[in-house]
C-alpha cells in the first residue's frame, strides 16, 4: 500500500469518527451560533467549529481544501487564545490530526 493511500485512509477514518462525535454534540446544543451575549473567544470557536466540520467532510474528496478548512480556523483560535491570555481549547487539538493527515496526503498525491 502506498504512503498516499495510508495517509488518505487514516485521515478519512479519523474524520468520520470525529465528525460523528462533534456533529452529534453540535446538534445537541441546537446549533449554537455566535451571539452578542458570548465573549469574543467563545464566538470565535462557535465560528470555527462549523468551518472545521465542513472541512472534515470536504477532505474526503478534496484533501487540500479540507486540510486548510480544518487547520486554519483552529490555528486562528489558538493564536487568539495566546494573544488574549485565555486558556486554549485543548480538545480542538484532536481535529488537527485529520487536518494534518489530509495535508500530508495532498502533498504526497502531487
Amino acid at each position: 500500500m502506498s504512503r498516499y493511500k495510508t495517509f488518505k485512509i487514516s485521515a478519512v477514518v479519523v474524520s468520520v469518527i470525529l465528525f460523528t462525535i462533534v456533529f452529534t454534540f453540535y446538534i445537541g446544543y441546537k446549533v449554537p451560533l455566535p451571539q452578542a451575549g458570548y465573549s469574543t473567544f467563545e464566538n470565535l470557536w462557535l465560528t470555527a467549529i462549523p468551518i472545521m466540520l465542513i472541512g472534515l467532510l470536504l477532505g474526503i474528496k478534496w484533501e487540500r481544501i479540507g486540510a486548510y478548512m480544518i487547520i486554519l480556523p483552529i490555528s486562528v483560535g489558538f493564536i487568539y487564545s495566546l494573544i488574549v491570555w485565555e486558556d486554549p481549547c485543548l480538545p480542538m487539538v484532536l481535529p488537527l490530526l485529520p487536518g494534518i493527515l489530509y495535508w500530508k496526503s495532498s502533498k504526497l498525491k502531487v
